[in-house]
Formats: structure tokens, C-alpha cells, sequence
């Protein structure tokens, strides 16, 4: 089976989904924050006048709560972040696809000439497309487009 069969069939990837997704969980991972330090500020305003063994459990249970809300934000972020390596992943694959589709079709194009030619010196294929960068927060945008 020739290597050149998987440069013929395309990436299978939502391109704009994934970047969606991302600027999603960034964005819920925001409003977390933002809750997060609304609570926070509530908590402190209710524990200026409340003592006792009942304070120290809320006390406790505040902490917790913001503790947990930090890793889930932390964990938003993450995933966001994955998303968007999974979409610059699939734009560089599908791009080095598509790259050798174009070398393979200038090879095929050559006269017999040129391909003697090429045997003797090696075939000059044009430079292969540069990675992309990873797109960032908040906004995720694309970093490149698919050539082809």
C-alpha cells in the first residue's frame, strides 16, 4: 500500500466547533471567577458579625468551596487550552496533507525529461507549510487557514 493514500483523504475535524467549544469553557471559566469572588466577598460580609462553632464550619466550607471552584476554573481553562491544540493539531495535519497532494500532483505533471532530470538530482519540491501558532484565550481565534 503506497504512504502517499493517507495525504488523499482529509482530516476529519470540526475546525470551527472545537474553536467555539474553547472560547466557551473560557468564558464559563470567567463567570466562575466572578462568582467565585462574589462569594467570597458574601462570605466575609456574613462572618463580620457571626461567631462561634457554626462560623468556623461555614468558615470551612467557604474554603472548600472556593478551593473546589479554583480547580474547576483551572480545569475549564485546561480543557479550552486542549481544544485549541486539538484544532492547530488537525490545521497542521490537514495542511501537511494537502502540501503532499501538491508535490505528488507537480511529480505526476513533470515530462519525462524532467523526471530523468529529477532521478539524477532529486526533485525540488517547494518549502512545506509552517505550524501554526496554538490559537489563544479568550477569544481563540484562528492563527492560519488550510493551503492548498
Amino acid at each position: 500500500m503506497p504512504s502517499s493514500w493517507g495525504n488523499s483523504t482529509d482530516v476529519r475535524f470540526d475546525y470551527d466547533g472545537a474553536l467555539r467549544l474553547a472560547r466557551s469553557l473560557w468564558a464559563y471559566a470567567d463567570e466562575l471567577e466572578a462568582a467565585k469572588a462574589e462569594r467570597k466577598t458574601e462570605a466575609e460580609h456574613a462572618l463580620r458579625t457571626w461567631k462561634g462553632p457554626y462560623a468556623t464550619e461555614f468558615v470551612g466550607r467557604g474554603n472548600d468551596e472556593q478551593t473546589s471552584i479554583s480547580a474547576l476554573i483551572a480545569a475549564l481553562r485546561s480543557d479550552a487550552d486542549a481544544w485549541a491544540q486539538a484544532w492547530k493539531n488537525a490545521m497542521d495535519e490537514q495542511n501537511r496533507r494537502l502540501y503532499a497532494r501538491r508535490v505528488a500532483r507537480m511529480k505526476e505533471e513533470r515530462s519525462v525529461a524532467a523526471k530523468i532530470g529529477d532521478w539524477l538530482t532529486g526533485f525540488e519540491a517547494p518549502p512545506p507549510p509552517a505550524p501554526l501558532p496554538k490559537p489563544g484565550p479568550a477569544g481563540f481565534y484562528p492563527t492560519g487557514c488550510l493551503t492548498g
